[in-house]
């Protein structure tokens, strides 16, 4: 069965809980790790969903303005990317420090994307928002993990 008790005693005091048991209860992965490797899946698990919005993204096509903004938000995930897994890296080394700052500015990526709809008058692709919300909720739940590595 793996250890249960340690991923429901960690997502006790993650603020979205149960977000946080979804995430790992169900991974065989997470039930075999310590606390700092939940941390690490949960920086994977966003860096792998960035990648699949890239994907998205460059597959969207439309105006020149809706190329633009598809462009810049390709920009910004690709960011989210390369700090998700520096994020990986430094939890590897045990700087908890770099990796909460650099799981932390991954997190904030989303919001840059769907600015860059708004700044440009168009909506926000619901698919993408859905995408960007589990990005964002899966680079909290590390971040606050890693938080408690201090």
């Amino acid at each position: 069965m793996g250890n249960l008790d340690l991923v429901m005693e960690t997502c006790n005091s993650i603020k979205d809980r149960q977000f946080c048991i979804v995430t790992f209860a169900y991974d065989s992965w997470s039930l075999t790790s310590d606390v700092p490797g939940l941390a690490k899946i949960g920086a994977q698990y966003a860096l792998s969903n960035s990648t699949g919005i890239i994907n998205y993204l460059s597959q969207l096509g439309g105006d020149a303005v809706t190329v633009e903004i598809e462009n810049g938000c390709e920009v910004a995930y690709s960011d989210a990317v390369k700090g998700l897994g520096d994020t990986i890296r430094d939890l590897n080394s045990k700087d908890y420090d770099k990796a909460a700052a650099r799981v932390g500015g991954a997190a904030e990526k989303p919001n840059a994307c769907e600015k860059l709809f708004r700044d440009k008058g168009r909506e926000y692709p619901p698919e993408l928002a859905h995408w960007a919300e589990i990005v964002q909720s899966l680079c909290y739940v590390s971040y606050e993990i890693i938080v408690q590595l201090h």
